[in-house]
């Protein structure tokens, strides 16, 4: 609480590598939800991982009220943004295959924003069945997901020229459509301000029920 009752503000994020190579990132809470609020897909990323290490009320109140904050045509520039880099950076002949799926998956995630409106599943699995893919192409990912799983980081793989060439066409097709990706109206921000207020008392009332009983 001295924290939080400050004039000037000071670091509102935490990152942090712990043993096992785990790396912690975070952020206060007011900074997590005016970045939920702006339809921030990292965050909405992780709220939606199948991989939990501790969950509550908190996690529990944002999933439920992603829909309503979710913004696809952000999302969708973000996803296409990633793909375009990351496709810019490493399509040829060969590339690693972990940024090769850093293609694809984003990829998926547009046509998955572009078919439902909604936020894609953080899961591969999930979202790429949920996908219309020729089956052509379906089958070469399949394939590289086996290799992938027990590649190395770095190792690198022949590159399937079909795939490499859908690559490029959905990279166009969503370059071309992005703009016409629906927005939503006005936030209602009074939903998230509750979800504060509430987070701020209730460790007040804590800190002052320590007080007493010191």
């Amino acid at each position: 609480m001295e924290w939080y009752l400050r004039v000037a503000t000071d670091r509102d994020t935490c990152s942090r590598m712990l043993p096992g190579d785990l790396d912690l990132s975070g952020w206060e809470l007011r900074k997590t939800l005016q970045l939920f609020a702006g339809c921030n897909l990292p965050l909405l990323e992780w709220l939606g991982s199948p991989v939990v290490y501790l969950d509550g009320k908190l996690a529990e109140n944002l999933r439920s009220l992603i829909p309503m904050f979710f913004n696809p045509r952000k999302a969708m520039h973000h996803c296409l943004s990633m793909a375009q880099r990351m496709a810019k950076e490493n399509l040829g002949e060969t590339i690693k295959i972990k940024r090769l799926f850093y293609i694809i998956r984003p990829l998926c995630a547009c046509q998955w924003i572009q078919d439902r409106a909604t936020m894609p599943p953080t899961a591969f699995n999930a979202l790429f069945s949920g996908c219309d893919v020729p089956s052509a192409i379906s089958a070469q990912v399949e394939r590289y997901l086996e290799q992938k799983k027990d590649a190395v980081e770095a190792e690198a793989v022949q590159l399937n020229p079909e795939l490499a060439d859908w690559i490029r066409a959905r990279l166009v097709h969503f370059e071309e459509t992005v703009s016409e990706t629906p927005v939503p109206s006005d936030m209602p921000l009074g939903v998230l301000d509750q979800i504060l207020y509430d987070a701020v008392t209730a460790n007040v009332a804590v800190m002052g029920t320590e007080h007493r009983h010191t």
